[in-house]
């Protein structure tokens, strides 16, 4: 746990600070403080400086490399970057993050959960903050030994806080109320290991998604960033699963695409195929097909119906060779495919000349498949 702590934080000091290669690195700054910095600024910091003097071994061995601090609204937040003595003789470098804040006749020091500042929990949180609040207004650059005000390093300073981004992600589900973010999704972007919190816009449709939510697609919104890292007032842009066209669909036929075939096919109007029709429509024919097998070539195959209730329906798979179904038959007005003891079920239904959908019941959705007859 403690090495994760100092990962994490050695990772907000060097994206919010850029402080380790000591007084020479160069900074995108302002020439003189766009903002008056509060008076209480120096002896702020003068008083953090004191504190972490109190937990060194040798106080007197301290060397401030690099000083910044950010205004938390009722408190600073001093990131230090120091060298000093360890307890072998020798120099350590290292940085502490404190939070400060005038109190009647003094100084207190903001603790986050524990009763001492230098516990990594303190540490953990006092980052976290300094990172948000650098990327709202930057950070004071102090000198470090009077802790004057030399500038404001606007570097770190995320412009796209309060504006409206487009992100391009997954709906992970929805997040509880004991989260602290009721009504809240958690949004999963690509590569970034931490879940988003995302607020969509009142009224937004977002019951079709909780059914994906184990195993989510790609979808692309917009909404506004706040300064904590959420999103609010999110709209939906781009769904080319769930808006996606039938013949898009039966190009595709993933997962998706045969799950919405399942519950929109029986729904739309279209009857079931009779037991003559199938079989006028399925005896011996080679049709090509696609359904949730893969493959060597692009998930397309070919299946033949005999009317001995024989199949063919081999594929191969890095080169070799499966077969899918052995046998078919039809049962009230279903089509059951079989092979060893496993049988699916599917409805038939003829969506135009020369195709026809065979749909999974029930846990057989995603068996489901479309046939064309290239004849």
């Amino acid at each position: 746990m403690k090495k994760l702590i100092a990962l994490l934080l050695a990772v907000i000091l060097a994206i919010s600070l850029c402080a380790c290669g000591g007084g020479n690195e160069t900074k995108e700054t302002t020439e003189e403080p766009t903002e008056s910095a509060s008076s209480g600024i120096v002896s702020c910091a003068g008083y953090a400086v004191e504190k972490l003097k109190s937990v060194l071994k040798n106080p007197n061995s301290l060397i401030i490399n690099n000083l910044y601090a950010v205004d938390a609204e009722d408190c600073y937040i001093f990131a230090i970057d120091y060298s000093a003595e360890n307890g072998f003789g020798g120099m350590n470098r290292d940085y502490l993050f404190l939070s400060v804040n005038e109190i009647e006749n003094g100084f207190a020091v903001r603790t986050y959960g524990t009763g001492s500042f230098t516990e990594a929990e303190n540490q953990k949180y006092s980052a976290q903050f300094f990172a948000k609040y650098n990327k709202i207004s930057g950070a004071y650059i102090l000198d470090p030994t009077t802790y004057q005000v030399l500038g404001i390093d606007v570097t770190n300073i995320d412009t796209t806080i309060n504006q409206r981004v487009e992100l391009v992600g997954k709906m992970k589900g929805e997040k509880r109320e004991s989260t602290g973010y009721g009504g809240a999704w958690d949004f999963e972007l690509d590569g970034d290991p931490y879940l988003k919190v995302v607020y969509f816009a009142e009224g937004a449709d977002l019951e079709w998604y909780k059914q994906f939510t184990g195993f989510p697609y790609e979808i692309t919104i917009s909404a506004i960033k706040d300064e904590n890292g959420n999103y609010r007032e999110a709209e939906i842009l781009e769904d080319t699963v769930r808006n996606a066209t039938d013949e898009e669909r039966f190009q595709r036929f993933n997962y998706y695409d045969r799950k919405i075939l399942a519950e929109t096919v029986p729904s739309s109007g279209k009857t079931p195929m009779t037991a003559d029709a199938i079989h006028s429509a399925l005896d011996e024919k080679t049709f090509s097909m696609r359904n949730n097998y893969g493959g060597d070539v692009d998930g397309t195959h070919t299946i033949t119906f005999y009317a001995n209730g024989s199949l063919d329906a081999k594929y191969t798979y890095e080169g070799k060779e499966y077969t899918m179904y052995e046998s078919w038959k039809v049962v009230d007005g279903a089509v059951v495919m079989k092979k060893d003891t496993s049988e699916r079920t599917f409805d038939a239904y003829e969506f135009d000349n020369g195709r026809i959908l065979l749909i999974g019941r029930g846990y057989d959705a995603d068996s489901s498949m479309i046939l064309t007859d290239n004849h």
